[in-house]
């Protein structure tokens, strides 16, 4: 039976492109601006948009609702099946004015603005989702730490012994009769990231996706967060 009613979406740049998929009135700036954001990992954009419409069946075509603050939310609510939030609050007030909703779907894995018991209560299914954004942010994070552990961005593309003469450092065999042969070019201050510290500030999702690779490293992890 198709589901009927409006999709009401927290306007997060991310979010947007739920109504570009799914709502015929999203206009065309919006759509060509997401094309081109896209366009390295996507070149067909309207493509993937058709394939994503054939497989979320009678989801399409859908009124998206693109809402900023917590009065906008509660007018957008009413005759709305599905709500898709990030940070804005979803509680009882909000459940009464969506009378009609039979999911709120978390963009992130922390329902922590969303009321799970009332929504239990009303019949509600509550969704989250792991965010790849977060994770390319923490790869990212571990790379740079790899970059200055290892020098890397000084020693990127440098493999022969002239390259890194031309940059200060001069090759000198070891006596391998009586040594193991490692870091041939004499390169000082190069690190490990296992049994370092890392400090977080503020143990949010991002930092906890950087948490789970760090640890992975053996690395030490200090955090703080406003609640611990």
């Amino acid at each position: 039976m198709p589901v009927e009613g409006a999709l009401v979406v927290e306007d997060d740049r991310f979010l947007r492109v739920v109504g570009i998929v799914l709502d015929p009135g999203t206009s065309r700036e919006r759509i060509g601006a997401y094309a081109d954001f896209f366009a390295h990992d996507e070149p067909d954009f309207g493509g993937y948009c058709q394939r994503v419409r054939a497989q979320v069946g009678g989801l399409f075509p859908r009124e998206v609702r693109l809402v900023e603050t917590q009065d906008e939310l509660r007018a957008a609510l009413p005759g709305s099946c599905a709500l898709v939030v990030e940070s804005l609050r979803v509680g009882r007030d909000e459940l009464v004015a969506g009378s009609a909703l039979r999911v709120v779907q978390k963009f992130g894995l922390k329902p922590r603005n969303i009321d799970t018991a009332a929504c239990a209560d009303r019949g509600i299914k509550v969704l989250t989702l792991r965010r790849r954004a977060n994770i390319a942010c923490a790869e990212l994070a571990i790379a740079l730490m790899l970059t200055l552990a290892k020098k890397l961005h000084r020693l990127a593309g440098r493999t022969s012994v002239d390259d890194l003469s031309a940059i200060g450092y001069a090759y000198k065999p070891f006596d391998r009769r009586h040594t193991p042969n490692s870091n041939w070019a004499r390169i000082s201050g190069l690190r490990t990231l296992n049994r370092a510290t890392l400090g977080i500030i503020g143990l949010g999702e991002i930092g906890r996706e950087i948490a789970i690779r760090a640890a992975a490293f053996g690395m030490r992890i200090l955090y703080c967060q406003r609640t611990r």
